[in-house]
């Protein structure tokens, strides 16, 4: 049997393999697998979320010449532009003061198979305070157009192909105030692994998908890799919205498996098998430390769930033949909604008798239910 410290290892680690690998396909164009995963996601009353506006906006004015944006302020402190961008670069988002017992962890999901990276897909915030018990997650759009620091106006999801975390982590300080201290990404073809170890995910489609992953019927489908990176892939059209939800729920599901039936038993074991997959700074000692948090977020009530609302972002044709549609967000929105993911983990909430459960099947199974 494992030191209670030990049983993390599996929690956090895994959470974060769960996470991106759950959500590194999640936007993939090249969706082959269009499978059925339903979700019943918990809407946060303290924040509701929204979809976000099916109406492109009108068309912006001309782009600045390169001149003339080397002599803008709007980026001052930040890498000025290597290309001259296609709608003029918002100025900075002011930088976010954490308190210090919240802590921020970035999931990331790509859709290249290992060891490649392109496109970062999918990407998760985690806001988590250990004294409190408390998370928050908040999607970010994959097609969110930002400026990259030190590059040009361009989607969200290439910063990390492009310059890896540091330029990821530049860019979401620039537009949302923020610089994550923890991060883990991974790959497409992971997903199914994850899914296999932890078995099929017993999902609940609040409305049919007819056309979607070969056709999706309502109600609760127990979906297995496959059907499950499908799920979470398609979008129909730009409502964004409906396919976060969808992550989130994975995330959840994927959290839960982990932390009930005494499955932190097993958390050194498939850190090991995990491990290898994943990309990220977070160390063993760092899970470890945060065992007795895995378990207190085992009770539902101690998540909120966020997502972008209708006045945070714009659907903005990008000029070109292409007519490529992308999410330009308004101004001082981005900061808004991280900052109500932050009030979250702030405000106490009384633990369930749930976790003294969970703990309590974790000390008396030496072979843990799957």
């Amino acid at each position: 049997m494992l030191p209670p410290s030990a049983f993390f290892v599996l929690s956090l680690k895994r959470l974060a393999y769960g996470v991106c690998v759950v959500m590194s396909f999640f936007m993939a164009t090249s969706c082959a697998l269009l499978g059925s995963l339903p979700y019943l996601l918990r809407t946060n009353t303290s924040s509701p979320s929204a979809t976000v506006s099916n109406t492109p906006t009108a068309s912006t004015t001309a782009a600045p010449s390169e001149s003339s944006l080397l002599l803008q302020p709007a980026w001052q402190g930040f890498a000025a532009p290597r290309l001259t961008p296609v709608t003029p670069i918002p100025p900075p988002q002011t930088p976010l003061v954490l308190p210090p017992q919240v802590q921020v962890l970035l999931l990331m999901g790509t859709a290249s198979q290992a060891p490649h990276v392109s496109r970062t897909d999918a990407m998760l915030l985690v806001f988590y305070n250990p004294d409190l018990g408390r998370a928050s997650l908040l999607s970010i759009p994959a097609d969110l157009f930002v400026y990259l620091p030190g590059y040009t106006m361009q989607r969200l999801q290439i910063a990390y192909a492009i310059g890896g975390m540091r330029q990821l982590n530049s860019a979401l300080e620039y537009n949302l105030g923020l610089r994550p201290a923890q991060w883990a990404l991974i790959h497409a073809d992971d997903f199914s692994t994850l899914v296999q170890h932890i078995g099929k995910l017993e999902v609940v489609v609040p409305q049919a998908y007819p056309h979607a992953c070969g056709g999706i019927e309502a109600g609760v489908v127990a979906m297995d890799g496959a059907q499950a990176l499908c799920y979470v892939s398609f979008r129909e059209g730009m409502d964004e919205l409906a396919r976060n939800r969808r992550q989130q729920e994975i995330f959840r599901l994927v959290f839960l498996r982990i932390v009930e039936g005494g499955n932190l038993v097993r958390l050194k074991e498939i850190y090991e098998n995990l491990s290898p997959y994943v990309e990220s700074n977070l160390t063993l000692d760092d899970l470890l430390q945060r065992l007795p948090l895995a378990l207190k977020l085992g009770d539902l009530d101690q998540f909120g769930y966020f997502t972008l609302q209708p006045a945070d972002l714009a659907v903005w044709e990008m000029p070109g033949e292409m007519r490529t549609q992308v999410f330009l967000p308004q101004p001082g929105r981005l900061a808004a909604a991280v900052r109500r993911a932050i009030e979250f983990v702030l405000t106490p909430q009384p633990h369930s008798e749930r976790v003294i459960t969970l703990e309590y099947e974790l000390t008396i199974s030496p072979t843990p239910t799957e």
